[in-house]
Protein backbone atom coordinates (compact mmCIF):
# COMPACT_ATOMS: atom_id res chain seq x y z
CA UNK A 1 0.00 0.00 0.00
CA UNK A 2 3.00 2.07 1.28
CA UNK A 3 4.77 1.69 -2.28
CA UNK A 4 1.25 2.36 -4.32
CA UNK A 5 1.11 5.53 -2.84
CA UNK A 6 4.23 6.69 -3.46
CA UNK A 7 4.31 4.98 -7.19
CA UNK A 8 0.79 7.60 -7.25
CA UNK A 9 2.51 10.36 -6.33
CA UNK A 10 5.93 10.16 -8.44
CA UNK A 11 3.23 9.33 -11.31
CA UNK A 12 1.38 12.91 -10.49
CA UNK A 13 4.17 15.02 -10.39
CA UNK A 14 5.78 13.55 -13.10
CA UNK A 15 2.70 14.82 -14.78
CA UNK A 16 2.11 18.40 -13.48
CA UNK A 17 6.03 18.71 -14.24
CA UNK A 18 5.06 17.51 -17.76
CA UNK A 19 2.20 19.92 -18.16
CA UNK A 20 4.10 22.87 -17.10
CA UNK A 21 6.67 22.35 -19.61
CA UNK A 22 5.20 23.92 -22.11
CA UNK A 23 4.34 27.24 -20.49
CA UNK A 24 8.29 27.76 -20.19
CA UNK A 25 8.77 26.64 -23.96
CA UNK A 26 11.85 28.38 -25.16
CA UNK A 27 11.13 30.47 -28.22
CA UNK A 28 14.79 30.20 -29.86
CA UNK A 29 18.40 31.17 -28.90
CA UNK A 30 20.83 33.83 -30.84
CA UNK A 31 24.51 33.76 -30.73
CA UNK A 32 26.22 36.79 -31.96
CA UNK A 33 29.83 38.77 -30.98
CA UNK A 34 29.07 42.37 -29.78
CA UNK A 35 32.19 44.13 -31.10
CA UNK A 36 30.96 47.08 -28.92
CA UNK A 37 30.03 47.42 -25.01
CA UNK A 38 26.16 47.86 -24.90
CA UNK A 39 23.26 48.20 -22.27
CA UNK A 40 20.45 45.78 -21.88
CA UNK A 41 17.97 47.83 -19.47
CA UNK A 42 20.50 49.00 -16.26
CA UNK A 43 23.14 46.47 -17.17
CA UNK A 44 26.13 47.37 -19.10
CA UNK A 45 27.92 44.30 -20.60
CA UNK A 46 31.34 44.30 -22.82
CA UNK A 47 32.34 43.82 -25.73
CA UNK A 48 31.88 40.08 -26.61
CA UNK A 49 30.11 37.29 -27.32
CA UNK A 50 26.97 36.27 -26.14
CA UNK A 51 24.01 34.37 -26.57
CA UNK A 52 20.25 35.40 -25.99
CA UNK A 53 17.43 32.81 -24.71
CA UNK A 54 14.25 34.39 -24.80
CA UNK A 55 10.91 32.22 -24.02
CA UNK A 56 8.11 32.03 -26.26
CA UNK A 57 5.33 33.45 -24.03
CA UNK A 58 7.41 36.77 -23.61
CA UNK A 59 8.36 38.08 -19.69
CA UNK A 60 12.19 37.92 -19.87
CA UNK A 61 15.22 37.35 -22.00
CA UNK A 62 18.44 36.61 -20.92
CA UNK A 63 21.81 37.84 -22.84
CA UNK A 64 24.52 36.08 -20.77
CA UNK A 65 28.22 35.87 -22.47
CA UNK A 66 30.32 32.41 -23.84
CA UNK A 67 32.76 31.85 -21.06
CA UNK A 68 32.21 35.13 -18.95
CA UNK A 69 29.90 35.71 -15.92
CA UNK A 70 28.69 38.72 -17.96
CA UNK A 71 25.01 38.52 -17.93
CA UNK A 72 21.57 40.54 -17.92
CA UNK A 73 17.89 39.73 -18.12
CA UNK A 74 15.45 42.30 -19.14
CA UNK A 75 11.63 42.84 -19.54
CA UNK A 76 10.51 41.94 -23.51
CA UNK A 77 7.51 41.30 -24.78
CA UNK A 78 6.74 39.51 -28.01
CA UNK A 79 6.37 42.06 -30.84
CA UNK A 80 4.98 39.89 -33.58
CA UNK A 81 5.13 36.38 -34.77
CA UNK A 82 6.05 35.74 -38.36
CA UNK A 83 7.83 32.72 -40.92
CA UNK A 84 10.89 30.95 -40.02
CA UNK A 85 13.42 32.67 -41.00
CA UNK A 86 17.68 31.95 -41.89
CA UNK A 87 18.97 34.31 -39.14
CA UNK A 88 18.13 35.88 -36.37
CA UNK A 89 18.43 39.58 -36.19
CA UNK A 90 19.32 41.90 -33.04
CA UNK A 91 18.43 45.28 -33.29
CA UNK A 92 20.77 48.22 -31.24
CA UNK A 93 19.75 51.71 -30.30
CA UNK A 94 22.29 54.55 -29.70
CA UNK A 95 21.43 56.42 -27.00
CA UNK A 96 23.54 59.23 -25.52
CA UNK A 97 27.00 57.60 -26.70
CA UNK A 98 26.25 54.53 -25.13
CA UNK A 99 24.46 51.23 -27.53
CA UNK A 100 21.56 49.97 -26.60
CA UNK A 101 19.97 46.20 -26.94
CA UNK A 102 15.94 47.08 -28.13
CA UNK A 103 14.95 43.82 -30.40
CA UNK A 104 15.70 40.27 -30.72
CA UNK A 105 14.27 38.34 -33.90
CA UNK A 106 14.46 34.56 -33.58
CA UNK A 107 15.03 31.98 -36.15
CA UNK A 108 11.47 30.49 -35.08
CA UNK A 109 9.88 33.93 -36.53
CA UNK A 110 9.13 35.41 -33.02
CA UNK A 111 10.27 38.90 -32.54
CA UNK A 112 10.44 40.21 -29.05
CA UNK A 113 11.29 44.20 -28.22
CA UNK A 114 12.57 44.86 -24.44
CA UNK A 115 9.98 47.30 -22.45
CA UNK A 116 11.43 50.64 -22.69
CA UNK A 117 13.72 51.38 -19.88
CA UNK A 118 14.65 55.31 -19.89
Amino acid sequence: MKNFCLNTTLALVCLLAASAAPSWAESGRVDFTAPFAFNVGSVQLPAGDYHITAYAEGGAIFVIGKGSPNAATAIMYPLHSGNPTEKASIRFTLRGGKYTLMAVGMETGQTFELADQR
